[in-house]
């Protein structure tokens, strides 16, 4: 995740399937929905 982190555009979103998710990783990405994420 950090490598994807790096090349993703500030303020980028990231979306993950329904069964997955960041929780309990140290990444930095903010949660906006159950599945979306955006880099901060």
């Amino acid at each position: 995740m950090h490598k994807f982190h790096k090349r993703l555009a500030p303020g980028g979103f990231l979306f993950l399937g329904h069964s997955e998710t960041l929780n309990g990783l140290d990444v930095p990405f903010k949660s906006v929905a159950s599945t979306v994420y955006r880099k901060i």
